[in-house]
């Protein structure tokens, strides 16, 4: 089952501990994920945090919508009598998200799971900006679990 940890909350009731709970739930549900004991941890930046973390990491001086970091191999813990991964961490602007939410027409928590997949299915392996075959598999691994979370 994947599992998270909300780091920082930023101008956004609706997302919270059960939210998330229900997100992991469903995607947990997808052939990538299922019987997996996967944990990521998740942030909710404002534009000049994650313009640093940009910076820093990628050589890019301005804020991005979604960055994700892979833990290390073999990181891991126990909680609940089985040992859980952890993939790495996700980190959203929400001054950036609200912004491309409303540009793209859709809702904020919409937005939300956009960019939440998106940085998921990077913390598993995929990296649309090494190769045009990799971008396809990684957009159809979105996708598919954009579907799963379509009633959250």
């Amino acid at each position: 089952m994947l599992s998270s940890e909300l780091n920082k909350i930023l101008d956004a009731r609706w997302l919270n501990e059960s939210w998330l709970k229900d997100v992991c739930r469903a995607i947990s549900r997808d052939r990538a994920f299922r019987g997996k004991n996967w944990f990521f941890s998740l942030a909710t930046l404002g534009s000049v945090a994650v313009k640093k973390v940009n910076l820093t990491y990628r050589g890019k001086n301005k804020p991005t919508n979604v960055l994700s970091f892979e833990a290390k191999s073999g990181v891991g813990f126990l909680a609940d009598d089985r040992r859980h991964q952890f993939l790495g961490e996700i980190l959203i602007c929400w001054p950036v998200l609200k912004r491309e939410a409303k540009l793209n027409k859709q809702t904020e928590p919409e937005y939300f799971k956009v960019l939440l997949v998106h940085g998921l299915v990077h913390l598993i392996g995929y990296d649309h900006e090494k190769s045009e075959a990799q971008a396809r598999r990684m957009e159809s691994v979105e996708n598919r679990l954009l579907k799963l979370l379509a009633r959250i």
